[in-house]
């Protein structure tokens, strides 16, 4: 009996000092990593989300702090495109007060920044953060697809609306782009959209790293293929738009302020409407600007420079 007693005891003492000798491991940016990587491996157990949870690792490019800046920044920019798109479709289809010319064309352009902000942010922001496609292999080429149409779509509603704004500045008197015109002119720009995004559906997969990372890219038979495809898309996409809303708004705005307004001479009535016309020209030319900036600079850093395109 005491035999046993001692034994228990002395087992007892040793399991004390293997826990007392066990190390604490500090919260640092590799814990956070495994914590996140054993969180998200329950999650995918439970759950029929089509994510590679496996592989869930923070980028080691990336610092945790700003990590956990892009995460704040992408949220508030992905639930903002979706409230403010929402706002205007819901304002313009069912405002009573929402006559305007543009409106078929303004609710055309907030769908197709709906479509970017549900179908392409989310993910790619994932992507980006972790190095790693996470998701399933349907969604590479799907997402990429609906990248290439939410961004044709808008350029060219972007590019229709300049047209419209010429012909309205350049022949006040004569009736411009009808409803039914309108329609017809959004309906071209979706098939030519939809029939740009049907190429990367068809050409983008996932390929494993040597790492075991998984990339979600376009793949060609050779890097000629990979060069023509990159500057189709950026001709297509970016300059030929640009060239045409620099000529437009160019335009725009030598008629507005050379253009003397039709009808009897009224100083006070001309100087009133000319002065709108040039704040709405500016407030529309002010958005263009930052579209054509911040499309370049996401076409040079994602398809230049990432896949190193080079003439």
């Amino acid at each position: 009996m005491t035999t046993n007693i001692t034994d228990s005891l002395w087992r007892a003492d040793v399991r004390a000092q293997r826990f007392s000798n066990a190390s604490i491991p500090e919260p640092n940016g590799e814990s956070l990593n495994g914590s996140l990587y054993g969180i998200t491996t329950i999650m995918a157990n439970t759950s029929q989300f089509p994510v590679n949870t496996t592989e869930f690792r923070l980028s080691p490019r990336i610092p945790l702090s700003s990590s956990v800046v892009l995460i704040i920044l992408y949220t508030l920019t992905t639930l903002a495109a979706l409230l403010g798109n929402s706002i205007v479709i819901v304002v313009f289809a069912k405002g009573r007060r929402s006559n305007s010319d543009l409106k078929h064309f303004l609710i055309n352009l907030a769908i197709a920044d709906l479509i970017m902000a549900i179908f392409c942010i989310p993910f790619t922001f994932a992507y980006q953060i972790t190095d790693n496609w996470i998701f399933s292999d349907f969604m590479c080429p799907l997402v990429q697809g609906c990248q290439v149409v939410s961004v044709t779509a808008s350029v060219s509603t972007n590019t229709a609306i300049g047209i419209d704004r010429l012909i309205a500045v350049k022949f006040p008197l004569r009736r411009r782009v009808t409803d039914s015109r309108s329609k017809v002119f959004i309906v071209g720009i979706w098939i030519f959209a939809i029939s740009l995004g049907v190429i990367p559906f068809f050409m983008c997969r996932t390929i494993p790293k040597e790492d075991g990372r998984v990339s979600c890219e376009e793949v060609f038979l050779d890097e000629d293929g990979r060069v023509v495809y990159g500057f189709f898309i950026t001709i297509v996409t970016y300059f030929l738009p640009v060239t045409i809303l620099s000529v437009t708004y160019t335009m725009i705005g030598r008629l507005l302020w050379r253009h003397k307004l039709p009808g009897n001479a009224d100083d006070h009535r001309d100087a009133t409407q000319l002065k709108a016309k040039r704040k709405k020209y500016h407030y529309q030319l002010h958005i263009v600007s930052m579209f054509c900036l911040s499309l370049f600079y996401n076409l040079l850093v994602h398809d230049f420079l990432r896949h190193k395109v080079t003439p």
